[in-house]
Order: structure tokens, then C-alpha cells, then sequence
């Protein structure tokens, strides 16, 4: 890794590491690995921010910036991402595992409430009135309906 700029560690020593381009360039990349070998490595075309790292080093989770504001999970032992959540007109900036670790909260701000909640396997279990406003109207009258039925 040639730039390494953010960096997160497990409990059992298994290191996230992102990395930037160029000044004049836009993206960035992932590296997961432990002391005796890499797990994971990916490429962004976007400029990646602070990445998180479950308790146990089994997932990693990293986020990119505007225009392509996503949060992706990784499987770090099945090498693969599990989701890819888009991040509408905001940059997340913190993100972290709670929960013994079965919930990725994504912040936009850093002294702010959670945006929204993740599991492990990239389903959105919970998400601020933010992030509920920033859903398609089709999305959330599909949301409403879910609700009015249960």
C-alpha cells in the first residue's frame, strides 16, 4: 500500500488499512490483513474514508466520498463484499460496530445520532428521519404500507 491514510484494528490483530491517490487524483483503496498474510484488497474509484473493522476481524466496512457517497461491507474470511448501502447527498464519516458487533452504524456527523443501522448482511435495520426523507417516494410508500399491514 502506497498511502496509506485511515486505519482500523480487530481485537485478534487483523488490520484495515485504506489508502489515497494522488493529489490530483480521485480514489482510494482497502487493504485486510494480518501479520502473516492479506485477506482482502479492493479499489475505489472514489476517495475513501475511515474504515471500521468488526471486534473479531471477520467483516470491514469502508466508506466513500461524494459523488459515489456509499458504505460497502466486507466478509473479510469469504473475501466478497455482502452490500454496497448508497449514502444520498451526505458523506458518512464515522463508522463502527456495536452491538458484539452484529450492527454497522453510519454517522454523517461525528457528534450526531447514527444515520442508519446495518447488519452483517447489508440490511438497513434501522435509519434516522435523514436517511428515511432521502429514500425515493416509492421506497417509502412501500415502507408505509409495510407498516400499515403488520
Amino acid at each position: 500500500m502506497s498511502r496509506p491514510t485511515h486505519g482500523a484494528i480487530a481485537n485478534d490483530g487483523t488490520v484495515a488499512l485504506v489508502s489515497g491517490t494522488g493529489p490530483s487524483d480521485v480514489g482510494g483503496s482497502l487493504e485486510v490483513f494480518d501479520g502473516e498474510e492479506v485477506h482482502l484488497e479492493r479499489q475505489f474509484n472514489a476517495t475513501t474514508g475511515l474504515p471500521a473493522i468488526r471486534a473479531d476481524g471477520s467483516f470491514v466496512a469502508v466508506s466513500t466520498r461524494p459523488p459515489a457517497s456509499t458504505v460497502t461491507l466486507f466478509d473479510v474470511g469469504a473475501n466478497r463484499a455482502v452490500a454496497a448501502q448508497t449514502v444520498p447527498r451526505r458523506t458518512p464519516r464515522v463508522l463502527g460496530f456495536h452491538g458484539d458487533g452484529k450492527y454497522l452504524y453510519v454517522g454523517i456527523r461525528r457528534n450526531d445520532d447514527p444515520y442508519l443501522a446495518l447488519d452483517t448482511t447489508g440490511t438497513v435495520l434501522w435509519g434516522s428521519d435523514r436517511f428515511r426523507a432521502s429514500r425515493p417516494l416509492r421506497a417509502r410508500l412501500e415502507s408505509l404500507t409495510e407498516q400499515l399491514r403488520s
